[in-house]
Order: C-alpha cells, then structure tokens, then sequence
C-alpha cells in the first residue's frame, strides 16, 4: 500500500512537472499569449489610437505571438470595473487617469500628478513623470494592489464651458451647477472656479447639459469637439485648470509571467504608443479652439492668476494624503 501511495505521488508529481515545464516554455517562446485591455474612450479617440499602436507594435516585434486585444467604449465594464478587473486578474490592462487609479486602488498619492495648476507647461509634466517620484509611486501601487504603470502621458489639458455664463474670475461661476468627474480632487477644482461640482456620467453629459441639468462642463479641447458639447454650451473658458495625466497599467503577475523580452518589448511599445498619440494631441489642440470657433463657441480669456489663487487650498486639504513635501518637490521640478 505505502509503495503504491509513493508510485502514485510521482506519478502526480511528474504531470506537475510537465506541466509547469510545458507552460513555462510556451511563454518564454512567446506562444499563445494574448492579453485583453480594456479602456472608456470611443474607438475614434486618440486614448484608443495610443493603445491600438502599442498592441501593432507588440505584435509585430513578437512575431506576432504576443496579441493585446483592445476593448474600447467599456466593453469590458465601466472604469472601477476595469481597474478591478486588472487587479484580479481577470483582464489584464486598462487605460485610466492618475486621479481614478489614485482613487479606485485607494492610493491618494498618485492624484497629486493632476492637481490643479501643479505644472508651468507640458516639459514639466514630462520632467515630473521621469522623476523618482513617480518612480516610487510605480513601485509603492505594485506592492499596495499588484497592479503595475507600465507608461504615463500627457491627456489634455481641461478647461470650463458653459450655456449662458460668461466666466472670467471665480466670482462669475457662483451658483453654477459643472459637471465633474466622480473624483475628489477634480471636484475640488470646480470648488476653486467658484462653481458646484455635480457628478455625472460621462455617458449622460451631453443630455443633461442639454436638459439644464447642469450648466457647465470641463473637459478637454478633444472630448468638447468629439462629444459635441459645442451644440449645447455657448462659451469656452480657457481655464487650463487640470494637466491630465493618463497611465496605462497591467496586472502584476500577468506582467512577471511575460519573457524578459517580452517584457521589454512591452516597455518599449507602450512608449511609442505614447509618443505617436502626444503628436496627435499637440497637433489637434494646435487647431481644435478655431474648430470650436466655427461651431460658434465664445472663446472666453480669464483671469487665470484668480483661478489659481482660489485653488491653494487644494494643496492644504491633500497634502497628508500625498506625503510631506511632494507637492513642492513636483513644483520644484
């Protein structure tokens, strides 16, 4: 019986062995691996023309045996349904804002990368992104919810419109209902224009600027013209209130199985799909206000120097949550 019992548990130990052997050859030979990324942009969105360039560019230098599956317009779920996924498991990369993944992986710390007003220009933000920083941050959120930032970019600029109000300094925006995103710190930064956030769904926006319920929206130049918000908003205020940072980010252990040059390759890829979708964004924010123009929107020039006074108390409110002296040390790059 004892002989029999070890006969059988080398048995099993061997399948076990073959197994793992077998599987750990398929990925380092880079076969049948096919990853699924899911993300809320539509599929005409330079958000989903970064990621479709990463995924051709994997696939190619792969030789076709690494496939990333793209999933736009959440097909795979709305937003918090994808960060999750990701950290599960159960998809295996999405495409999100350094303010949401702050929030849905209850990581306040990222979302001082899109606090308002925090760069002079779009250098800064790069130096900021290349920083030790962010670095740490990377590292930090693997540890803290196995989920890794593989690339961050540049996402716009947002900036205010509304139907009937012309706003120029905080005090012009009193008693206006804006649209924001369900996330703290973009809510703050409606409090600091002088309005009343009002959470929405992105997907409802355009119906309830139409129907009044809301007066104002912010967002920037691309989703205005993409989303149509000019048939339903009048002025243009050229706020440039959030830099948006966007981040593309992978399950962890989807991530270790990965070759070592796959994973390179992944690196390398998801950088090109950066810089090919940045192109596009300078490009179209280069044109998109005269396009606004010509839809017969308002541009409107405020005095920013009050917007961003307005706004120092956001620093004050976060500044336990992001760690002592973060905020100064990205302002000081």
């Amino acid at each position: 019986m004892f002989k029999k019992g070890v006969s059988l548990l080398i048995v099993v130990t061997l399948l076990i062995t073959i197994f793992a052997v077998g599987y750990a050859q398929k990925t380092e030979e880079g076969k049948e691996i096919v990853w699924k990324l899911g993300h809320n942009a539509l599929a005409d969105h330079v958000d989903h023309k970064r990621l479709v360039k990463m995924a051709e560019i994997v696939l190619e230098k792969t030789g076709g045996k690494f496939k990333i599956e793209i999933y736009p317009a959440n097909q795979l779920g709305d937003a918090i349904v994808m960060y999750e996924g990701v950290q599960m498991g159960s998809i295996d990369a999405t495409s999100l804002s350094a303010s949401a993944i702050a929030g849905y992986a209850a990581y306040p710390k990222l979302s001082v990368l899109e606090a308002p007003f925090i760069y002079d220009d779009v250098d800064h933000l790069k130096r900021v992104l290349k920083s030790d920083v962010v670095k740490d941050m990377i590292e930090e959120l693997v540890d803290l919810r196995n989920t890794r930032i593989i690339g961050m970019f540049y996402a716009g600029t947002r900036h205010l419109t509304t139907k009937n109000t012309i706003v120029k300094t905080p005090e012009d925006a009193k008693g206006l209902k804006v649209r924001s995103p369900d996330i703290p710190i973009y809510m703050d930064a409606v409090r600091a224009m002088g309005a009343s956030p009002t959470p929405m769904a992105f997907a409802e926006l355009y119906s309830g600027l139409q129907q009044g319920v809301v007066d104002g929206q912010e967002n920037p130049y691309m989703q205005i013209v993409s989303m149509k918000f000019y048939e339903v908003q009048k002025y243009l205020i050229k706020t440039g209130h959030i830099t948006m940072v966007g981040a593309i980010i992978v399950n962890e252990d989807r991530y270790n199985e990965l070759p070592d040059d796959y994973k390179t390759i992944l690196i390398e890829a998801c950088q090109e799909g950066i810089e090919y979708a940045e192109q596009i964004i300078f490009e179209e924010e280069g044109t998109l206000v005269e396009v606004l123009k010509g839809f017969g929107m308002e541009i409107i020039e405020p005095e920013r120097g009050l917007f961003i006074k307005n706004a120092e108390f956001i620093k004050d409110k976060y500044k336990d949550q992001w760690g002592e002296g973060v905020y100064e040390i990205i302002r000081g790059l």
